[in-house]
């Protein structure tokens, strides 16, 4: 019966909050037709802010809301009856569940159970209270360490606890193992807990070490592919300006080709009575440069000069020349 009661009353509170809720959002939209402010105030300050604003004189105030205002204040006036009835019943309602408790755990045991010899009742209390007293410290005992520490069965079988206990001093060692033999619930717990803590900035440490290394594998990775890739961008030019310098100098033989040969390099065809073909000197003196190309220049006399290193030039009548401002000097 008493559930029935206090569901019916918390179902009747939140029905009476809803609505006070609903009415609250629709004056507070009114009283923001007024003024926003006054709307914002009304919100921090309700009721009362609602009561000032429903009395005092105003033009345009209708009978709707009016009747707006009239609910709202109802629905406060519900919710403030209900709280009182609530803090009226809800505690009668607890001291009877407390009071029938308190009748239930009333001693039923009969007289014969009670009957003990004299000279043999000191001793079985006695010997009752030591047995329990004993027990109940026991449990207490472990419901607090797995209270404090559910996995304790896990963290003593655990080679991690092993190693850890093992990597203390030997004094530690010893007091380790005298504490969780015989020692008190708190030396217990503070044992378990200083090994999670132990364990954790292990745990920490080794994954930032793991998490290091890591991103310095992955730098040196980086870099490697970096510089394979320069290395490759640069043998793609190397073939690239390779590629293109012969076919610049394929384009150029094959122009040439169809080019008539200049006047002091033709071949005279008439016979001589030596039947030889006349060379021209390589001492003699180079005209003045007219004409360059990528591959070489031609003089004021038609001679061909094929580009060497630097300065040097190979005329096409044979020797060495350089190039001196324009002018070839041979030998």
């Amino acid at each position: 019966m008493s559930s029935i009661i206090i569901f019916g009353l918390s179902f009747a509170a939140l029905v009476i909050i809803v609505v006070s809720f609903w009415y609250l959002f629709q004056t507070v939209r009114i009283m923001w037709g007024y003024s926003f402010l006054l709307a914002i105030a009304a919100v921090l300050f309700s009721p009362l802010v609602h009561i000032i604003f429903y009395f005092i004189p105003k033009d345009g105030f209708d009978q709707y809301e009016r009747g707006l205002f009239k609910k709202y204040f109802l629905s406060i006036a519900a919710l403030m009856i209900l709280g009182v009835v609530v803090s009226i019943v809800i505690p009668s309602i607890i001291g009877e569940n407390q009071t029938s408790e308190m009748t239930s755990e009333v001693d039923t045991s009969q007289p014969w159970d009670w009957d003990i010899r004299a000279e043999n009742q000191e001793d079985v209390l006695a010997l009752t209270n030591n047995v329990s007293n004993d027990d109940k410290a026991a449990e207490l005992h472990f419901q607090a360490i797995y209270q404090a520490h559910p996995d304790a069965d896990e963290v003593m079988e655990s080679p991690e606890f092993e190693g850890w206990a093992q990597g203390k001093p030997e004094e530690e060692q010893d007091n380790i193992a005298r504490i969780l033999k015989e020692g008190t619930t708190a030396e217990v717990i503070y044992i378990f807990s200083t090994f999670k803590k132990d364990l954790k900035s292990y745990r920490a440490y080794e994954y930032q070490a793991k998490r290091d290394n890591a991103h310095a594998i992955t730098q040196r990775e980086y870099e490697e592919k970096q510089s394979r890739d320069l290395e490759a961008m640069k043998s793609n030019s190397q073939k690239h300006y390779e590629a293109q310098r012969t076919k610049q100098v394929a384009e150029y033989v094959e122009a040439n080709r169809a080019l008539p040969l200049p006047a002091a390099q033709e071949i005279s065809t008439k016979p001589t009575s030596s039947y030889s073909v006349p060379k021209p000197s390589a001492s003699s003196t180079p005209g003045q440069i007219v004409n360059c190309d990528g591959a070489g220049c031609w003089d004021t006399n038609g001679t061909r000069y094929n580009r060497g290193a630097g300065d040097t030039y190979f005329p096409s009548t044979g020797g060495v020349c350089q190039n001196v401002g324009g002018q070839m000097n041979c030998s």
